[in-house]
């Protein structure tokens, strides 16, 4: 072998050895970190005494906060996203009870055969099923309930309006979980507008709220186009 075959030899030997050596700190580093973010994870012991300290701020909450309806989901319920230090916690439920909505404009959603410009040509009955959303912060989340209501309309002096019947009111949420458990419509404006009530039961992040209550504006124009 001579001398250029041989430092060539041992330069390609050097080089595996390099690829080898960064091969191992690589997997050594991944190895490391699987092992800490395991590490990470809550032990049981460690949730019972987070959930001891979220039954303290519940507690706390309900006496400040007795119209609320507060309570605390059952501790096998929660998920693993949900075990958040006390402070965290704390906020979730200030953020709950203080929520303030701020109404959007959703989507008019119609049934099949009348388009989204109204009910044409002009009917002495027809239905409308808009969907409306109001959204908040909890924790610095946007969360979004839409209420959708299905309303029966009339010909009057030749212009749409509301016959003062509702067929039905549905809402639901994008996070946490809400349940509607009523709705208290009340009809003003000359039969063109109807503000609806609903309420429900919310929970997020394991807090949970008795009773909420969430108001929405639907308007008819002439030709039936609710806003």
């Amino acid at each position: 072998m001579n001398l250029q075959k041989l430092y060539k030899t041992q330069f390609s030997n050097k080089k595996i050895t390099i690829m080898a050596l960064l091969l191992s700190i690589l997997l050594f580093g991944m190895a490391n970190k699987t092992a800490f973010a395991a590490s990470e994870e809550l032990t049981l012991v460690q949730k019972q005494s987070y959930y001891e300290q979220y039954e303290t701020i519940i507690e706390e909450a309900k006496v400040k906060y007795p119209e609320a309806a507060l309570s605390l989901k059952p501790f096998e319920d929660f998920k693993t996203e949900e075990w958040v230090e006390a402070a965290e916690f704390a906020e979730i439920v200030e953020d709950m009870v203080n929520a303030e909505f701020v109404i959007d404009m959703g989507n008019n959603d119609f049934v099949a055969d009348q388009p989204k410009l109204g009910i044409m040509p002009l009917s002495s009955h027809g239905t409308v099923i808009p969907t409306k959303n109001v959204t908040t912060k909890i924790n610095g989340s946007d969360v979004t309930i839409w209420v959708t209501g299905s309303f029966n309309t009339t010909l009057s002096g030749g212009v749409q309006k509301f016959d003062g019947t509702i067929n039905s009111v549905v809402s639901s949420s994008n996070k946490g979980h809400w349940t509607q458990t009523g709705y208290s419509p009340t009809l003003k404006n000359s039969n063109k507008t109807w503000s609806i009530e609903v309420t429900g039961k919310w929970e997020y992040g394991g807090a949970q709220q008795g009773v909420k209550n969430v108001t929405i504006q639907f308007t008819i124009s002439s030709t039936g186009v609710v806003s």
